[in-house]
C-alpha cells in the first residue's frame, strides 16, 4: 500500500521491528503525518511566484491587489522589466488603473505581483 500523500509504499510492522530509527527515505513511515506533500505543494506554490503569469490579472484581481497595498512586476514583449528602482514608485504599477491600461496594450507578455514590502508574493485573490 502506499502513502495517499506521498505515493511511497508505507512501512509496515516488520520494516519498524527491524529498524531502530525510521529513516528508509524510500518508505514512508507515517502516512497520518507525512509531510512530503506538503513540501511538494510549497514548492508549487514557491515555483508559481517566482515564474509570475503570462495571463494578464482580471480586474477582480487587480482590484484586490491595490487594496493590499500591492504593486506589479511586468515583463514587456522587448524582454525588459519594469520594476521599482531606487525608491521611485515610476518604474511599478502602483494602481489597478494603469495596470488594466498595461494589460490591455497586449506588450506585457509576464506579470508577478509584489506585496506591500515589494517583494515577490502570490497572486492576489479577490475576496
Amino acid at each position: 500500500m502506499n502513502c495517499p500523500r506521498c505515493d511511497r509504499p508505507v512501512a509496515t510492522e516488520a520494516d519498524f521491528d527491524r529498524a531502530e530509527q525510521p529513516g528508509d527515505d524510500a518508505l514512508c513511515w507515517d502516512a497520518t503525518t507525512c509531510p512530503r506533500k506538503d513540501w511538494h505543494a510549497e514548492a508549487l506554490r514557491l515555483r508559481a511566484i517566482v515564474e509570475g503569469r503570462a495571463v494578464p490579472p482580471t480586474d477582480e484581481e487587480l482590484a484586490a491587489h491595490e487594496a493590499a497595498g500591492g504593486a506589479w512586476l511586468v515583463q514587456w514583449a522587448s524582454g525588459t522589466l519594469v520594476q521599482r528602482m531606487c525608491g521611485d514608485t515610476s518604474g511599478t504599477l502602483e494602481s489597478a488603473e494603469v495596470a488594466a491600461q498595461w494589460r490591455g496594450d497586449g506588450e506585457v507578455v509576464r506579470w508577478w505581483p509584489l506585496d506591500a514590502d515589494r517583494r515577490p508574493a502570490a497572486w492576489p485573490t479577490p475576496r
